[in-house]
């Protein structure tokens, strides 16, 4: 178990670096709320000191540090954590950040910060912990909820955005896209995510109802399940078709399945059906 220890040390500024799960964790502070923050440091100093670990990594306290570091600081008081194991580190780093901050906005940061603490207390569905005797009771999912103010099921949706690809996690990040709405997002495979994606790009990213998306989706899975019966119904060859045919092939269903998610007029739908019954006869010939 980590313990911070109450002397008030004095370390060189240079010294010390950031945890490299810090930016990924947590947001950066505003601009105006860095002002405030070095405003303060500069008019009555450093108030509390920074946590640190022996090996000089900050645990708490970095944007003081790289105030600090601006307003041309040799020495900054810090306080020394000493724990046997990373988790520990990794415990501390979330719970003390997040009292000093308050609430997280960014959705998927704080699903990071879930996840992180999860595995910090090794909290896994149907995997016994491996730090049991070391413990002193197994940490459990209503811990983590309790850490977050929130109950089980709340912080099970924020997982759920773990699941969504790198592209629609930074359209959460953003708030283009709400936590519910990343979470009816979540369930669909990777390919319907890009497809989702693409839609979003032809839009320019607008800010979607839970609704509107759940929509979409039902509209992408019934482009995608019209494709799969098209290509289905051409008649299969015996002999196997090559990798410069399954690229071609795979390129002409990208490019159906972006037009078919136009609002296209009647007589564009008219000409698009006819050109793609047009193309399987074409084939069906050709067999």
């Amino acid at each position: 178990m980590q313990k911070i220890n109450d002397q008030i040390q004095s370390v060189s500024i240079n010294q010390l670096t950031e945890h490299p799960l810090n930016r990924e964790l947590f947001s950066a502070l505003t601009p105006s709320e860095y002002e405030l923050l070095r405003q303060s440091i500069q008019d009555h100093g450093l108030q509390h000191p920074i946590l640190i670990s022996k090996e000089m990594v900050i645990l708490s306290g970095n944007c003081r540090w790289r105030i600090c570091k601006e307003l041309g600081y040799e020495f900054i008081d810090a306080k020394l954590v000493d724990y046997s194991y990373e988790e520990e580190a990794i415990e501390l780093l979330i719970t003390e950040n997040k009292a000093r901050r308050g609430a997280e906005d960014d959705y998927i940061k704080l699903a990071k910060q879930m996840d992180s603490l999860h595995e910090a207390w090794n909290i896994s569905a149907g995997r016994k912990s491996a730090h049991d005797a070391r413990d002193n009771g197994q940490k459990k999912r209503k811990d983590v909820a309790a850490v977050f103010g929130m109950s089980e099921a709340q912080v099970g949706r924020h997982l759920q955005l773990l699941k969504l690809n790198p592209n629609i996690q930074s359209l959460v990040s953003e708030g283009n896209i709400s936590l519910m709405g990343g979470v009816a997002l979540s369930g669909l495979s990777m390919d319907m995510q890009n497809l989702f994606y693409d839609y979003m790009q032809q839009t320019n990213y607008p800010k979607l109802t839970v609704n509107e998306i759940k929509t979409i989706i039902e509209s992408l899975c019934n482009t995608v399940g019209n494709l799969e019966k098209n290509i289905d119904s051409v008649p299969k060859t015996e002999t196997p078709i090559d990798d410069i045919e399954e690229k071609e092939i795979a390129k002409v269903q990208k490019a159906i399945s972006k037009v078919l998610l136009l609002n296209l007029s009647n007589g564009s739908k008219n000409k698009l059906k006819a050109t793609i019954i047009s193309t399987l006869k074409k084939l069906e010939e050709n067999a």
